[in-house]
């Protein structure tokens, strides 16, 4: 018997290295584990630590590209190492912006800037690992210190996208719904709201991301992954709503009944009182329903130089 969802779920939020052992395993359908883990990550993602310590310092070493300089002293190579780092811990990409090496402590105020990017759910098992080193090589600050948290969002680069997303993130109801995914906020640097640059809540960043700026220094797996699946959810009704509101992707007109789902499968599967089966078939349902819209939104994108209307995307979540 396959996995659960439920039970899919919980290994994505606690413990993603099990997951190598389901998508193994001769039972699991792995298109169906790929739709569930997908779903809860579905966007490519980077962190940024303002922390104390140095993981480059700690595998300059295995990198094995050190040079003697004129003077005989070892030349540190930190990009070399950055590469051995981000292929050693399969990372979408690594670096680090370290002060003077070991040097940096506590007392001195200096704080390091670990940054690291995966690609989405395929790099949950690459997240928890690399998280695993920052505890043993990193110390959180007592007072300084943060996590910043990238969501990708390739449409900003489109200013009619970035400008609707400034005002998204903007609305009181989402500021609110921010504190709340972080449990608050008592940092100075931050205030209320969104912003190009540096400063606010949320930053619609010139890297085609969403930046959340007031996460606290922590290196908890269970913390952090809670926090991307939410922040990954207010980025997916962004897009969600900025598609809807768009008036026109071109003036030919897409027939709404080709493409038409209920939003209500769930919540009937959930209500039937009859039989725990329904519950599955339609779970499946709903995540071939947001593959089938996912694909009528890449068929949308790859016809440039024709035009089309889109009339409707009812279903929460559909543009990702």
């Amino acid at each position: 018997m396959s996995t659960s969802r439920k039970e899919i779920e919980r290994i994505v939020r606690k413990h993603p290295t099990e997951l190598k052992y389901l998508f193994k395993s001769p039972i699991e359908d792995k298109k169906r584990l790929t739709k569930i883990i997908s779903h809860l990550v579905p966007y490519r993602f980077g962190l940024e630590f303002e922390t104390f310590g140095s993981i480059t310092e700690h595998f300059v070493k295995f990198a094995n590209k050190s040079k003697k300089s004129n003077n005989g002293k070892t030349k540190k190579y930190k990009n070399t190492t950055e590469i051995f780092i981000k292929k050693k811990f399969r990372l979408f990409d690594f670096n680090e912006d370290f002060k003077s090496w070991s040097d940096v402590k506590e007392s001195d105020g200096q704080l390091n800037e670990i940054r690291i990017s995966v690609l989405g759910y395929k790099g949950l098992i690459p997240l928890f690992n690399s998280l695993e080193t920052l505890n043993l090589y990193c110390s959180i600050p007592t007072e300084k210190g943060g996590i910043h948290i990238h969501i990708n969002f390739p449409e900003l680069k489109k200013k009619e996208c970035k400008d609707y997303a400034l005002d998204w993130f903007d609305r009181l109801s989402i500021q609110r719904r921010i504190l709340q995914i972080f449990g608050g906020y008592k940092g100075k640097y931050n205030s209320k709201g969104s912003s190009t640059s540096k400063g606010h809540y949320i930053r619609v960043s010139d890297l085609n991301t969403i930046e959340f700026r007031i996460g606290r220094l922590t290196y908890d797996y269970k913390t952090i992954i809670r926090w991307i699946i939410s922040c990954s959810e207010l980025v997916r009704e962004c897009k969600s709503d900025y598609f809807n509101k768009v008036s026109y992707i071109g003036d030919k007109a897409i027939s709404p009944n080709k493409y038409e789902f209920s939003v209500d499968l769930a919540s009937e599967s959930v209500n039937n009182n009859t039989t725990g089966h329904l519950v599955n078939r339609n779970e499946e349902q709903i995540l071939d329903m947001q593959n089938q819209i996912d694909e009528l939104r890449e068929f949308i994108i790859r016809r440039d130089g024709r035009n089309w209307r889109l009339y409707n995307s009812d279903y929460n979540g559909t543009w990702i």
